[in-house]
C-alpha cells in the first residue's frame, strides 16, 4: 500500500491552484480580450454581446486597459468565493460541507484552497501600493 507523502499532496495541490488559475483567469482573460478587440457587433448575435460590444467601442484606451482589469479582479474574486466555499470558510444558504480530495488517496485538500489561490495570484498580479 503506497503511503502518505505531504509532499507530493502539496506539490498536487500547487498544481491544481495553478492550473485552475490559468483556465479560469489567464485563458479566460484572453478570451474576453479578443472577444472585444477583435469583434465588432456585426459578428454576434446575441444582443448582450452586441451591448457589450458597443459600449466597448466608445471607451478610451486608458479606460479599455481599466475595464480588462476589472474584467481579471471579477474573475479571481468569483474563483476566490468558489474555493473559500468549498473550504468552509465562505458559508452558502443551508447545511452544506465539501469533502475535496486529489488523486487516488482521497485525502481531502480542501481547507486553504482559497488561500493558495489568492497567494499565487499575488505572485501573478503584483498590485501597486500606492
Amino acid at each position: 500500500m503506497r503511503g502518505h507523502n505531504p509532499i507530493d499532496e502539496k506539490m498536487n495541490l500547487e498544481t491544481l491552484i495553478k492550473s485552475l488559475y490559468k483556465q479560469l483567469i489567464n485563458d479566460s482573460c484572453a478570451f474576453y480580450q479578443d472577444m472585444f478587440i477583435n469583434r465588432t457587433e456585426q459578428d454576434v448575435t446575441d444582443p448582450y454581446w452586441k451591448e457589450s460590444l458597443k459600449m466597448f467601442a466608445n471607451l478610451s484606451n486608458e479606460d479599455r486597459k481599466t475595464f480588462f482589469k476589472v474584467i481579471e479582479q471579477v474573475q479571481v474574486d468569483s474563483m476566490s468565493e468558489i474555493l473559500g466555499i468549498l473550504d468552509g470558510v465562505v458559508w452558502v444558504d443551508g447545511d452544506v460541507k465539501f469533502n475535496v480530495t486529489l488523486g487516488d488517496g482521497g485525502i481531502p485538500i480542501n481547507g486553504e484552497l482559497q488561500e493558495l489561490f489568492l497567494a499565487y495570484d499575488e505572485e501573478k498580479r503584483p498590485r501597486n501600493k500606492e
